[in-house]
């Protein structure tokens, strides 16, 4: 995938986390700026379900492969960000889809086995997540992993009184400017609502006091 795609960064600065050098400066830059709070996404793309069963012919078997074998590269400095952040008593949390077959790799199975590691699942509508071109929720299940008080605090699934929109294709969604503009469903889904920032923003702050109070 390309070096500028934001699912495979360390913002700021940017890093591609798919090559060894990228790793390494962002190895060096976490080390540097020592975080409180590490919130680690990585694409879904190539662990959908629906990618799985989609492949048809031993060429884009081959292609979703070599995708995987790239991103296990990726998990695997998830996992060892993960690590580093609980060996300093700081706050860590992981997500992606619920359904994602990346949970099932080994660098998320020792991830997610880690003592300090809870996980959850939650909904996105419960975070008033609403597609600005329909006006309509999406319910996104999606897991968390991470430190206790942050996993916590947006454990909410939805109860089913309301209806979703489906996130497929693309949308419009209105730039900076006001202009709208059209992008994939799956990529403004990685964006978070402001409820559901606020959300793992408190559970952040509670998990860091609690570990550091003296």
């Amino acid at each position: 995938m390309k070096s500028d795609d934001p699912y495979q960064l360390v913002t700021l600065p940017a890093f591609d986390m798919l090559q060894p050098q990228g790793r390494q400066q962002a190895r060096d830059y976490m080390h540097n700026i020592g975080p409180d709070l590490v919130v680690a996404q990585f694409p879904c793309t190539a662990w959908s379900q629906f990618q799985a069963i989609s492949q048809r012919n031993p060429f884009h078997i081959r292609i979703l492969r070599r995708r995987r074998r790239e991103q296990l590269q990726l998990l695997a400095f998830v996992d060892e960000l993960v690590r580093r952040q609980a060996s300093r008593g700081r706050v860590v949390r992981v997500e992606n889809p619920a359904r994602s077959l990346a949970w099932d790799t080994a660098p998320m199975v020792a991830m997610r086995q880690h003592s300090q590691m809870c996980e959850t699942i939650t909904d996105m509508c419960c975070y008033n997540s609403v597609k600005p071109d329909t006006g309509r929720l999406v319910r996104k299940p999606t897991k968390l992993c991470g430190t206790r008080q942050v996993v916590e605090t947006i454990n909410r699934r939805c109860d089913g009184t309301h209806e979703h929109d489906a996130l497929e294709g693309n949308m419009n969604v209105p730039d900076a400017d006001g202009n709208w503009k059209t992008m994939s469903s799956i990529s403004w889904a990685g964006a978070y609502a402001k409820e559901f920032a606020e959300a793992m923003w408190q559970g952040a702050a509670l998990s860091f006091f609690k570990n550091n109070v003296r």
